[in-house]
Formats: structure tokens, C-alpha cells, sequence
């Protein structure tokens, strides 16, 4: 009889044994916790390029005439080394704070009007303020023109003045 007391009392404490190991699971099965990430991302690369503008525009002796003669003077605006467009392009816009195109003789104290022409809207169309110069979707050069009417000359002397342009990354077909 002892022997099945423990056996039975064996038995029990096999069973308890067995229940504590569920409870013991189920409790580690349910309970919560959180974990720490991290991460190192990479961003993606702004837009970069070069671009090379000539510091003068340097012309040749211009003589007045008494009927409209044109004289024309070249220029090359050069984009290099784009890199991370993704799908964007560089744009290069003419600007004139004034919206006016004059060089002037300070000596003599007049202006002499011009006109910038460039490759985007053809030769024989004169850009406005805010134009399109080119756009460029990779390394490359583009030549511009200034113009001006012999006829407009009023003085001797020097003249000087600014073309000024703006560059910016676009989406393209903007």
C-alpha cells in the first residue's frame, strides 16, 4: 500500500510539476516588453553641379551708325559634373533686377540698350526677364549673345553692365 501512496504521491507532484511548467510558459507567453532599434539611414544626395559663366563680355571697337545696324557679341554658359538630378534638370534663367538690359557710360552719363539672345528660345527671339537661357540634363555648354543696335550709340567712350542669370534644379517639363 505504501508503494501506491507513492506512486500516487509521485504521480501528483509530476502533474503539479507539469501545471506550474505550463502556468510558468503561458505567463512567459503573455507578457510584454519593448525592444530598442536603430538604424542608420542614408539620405539621398541633393542635387549638385557646376556652372561657368564668363566674368566679362569683352567686344570689339563698335562705331556708330545713323541706320539700325546690328552688332553681336558671343558668350557660352557651361553646366558640369551633375550629379543626383534623379529625374530633374538645371535651369538657367536671364535676370535684371530693373527688367531692363543697358550698359552705361559713366563718363558721359547715357545708356546704351541690348539684347540677350540664347539657345532655348533660338537666336532670333530676344529673351525677357525671367527667360529660359537652356536647361541642361547632363554636362554640357550652351552660346548666348548680346546685341546692340549701332544706331543707339549716343557717345564715345566705355560702357559697361551686367547679365545676370539664375540657376535652379526643376522637375523636368516645368
Amino acid at each position: 500500500m505504501k508503494k501506491i501512496v507513492l506512486q500516487k504521491l509521485m504521480l501528483c507532484l509530476l502533474m503539479l510539476s507539469v501545471l506550474s511548467s505550463a502556468t510558468m510558459l503561458s505567463a512567459v507567453a503573455e507578457s510584454s516588453g519593448s525592444s530598442t532599434v536603430h538604424a542608420t539611414v542614408i539620405a539621398a544626395s541633393a542635387p549638385s553641379y557646376e556652372i561657368t559663366i564668363p566674368s566679362t563680355i569683352t567686344t570689339e571697337e563698335i562705331n556708330r551708325t545713323s541706320t539700325s545696324s546690328l552688332y553681336r557679341q558671343a558668350f557660352t554658359i557651361e553646366v558640369s559634373d551633375p550629379d543626383y538630378l534623379n529625374g530633374q534638370q538645371v535651369c538657367v534663367r536671364l535676370y535684371s533686377p530693373s527688367s531692363t538690359f543697358e550698359l552705361y557710360n559713366e563718363e558721359a552719363g547715357v545708356s546704351l540698350p541690348f539684347s540677350v539672345y540664347g539657345p532655348y528660345l533660338g537666336d532670333t527671339t530676344k529673351m525677357e526677364n525671367g527667360d529660359i537661357f537652356a536647361i541642361y540634363t547632363e554636362a554640357g555648354s550652351n552660346t548666348g549673345y548680346i546685341e546692340v543696335d549701332r544706331m543707339d550709340i549716343t557717345a564715345e567712350g566705355t560702357y559697361s553692365g551686367s547679365v545676370n542669370f539664375i540657376f535652379s534644379v526643376e522637375n523636368m517639363n516645368q
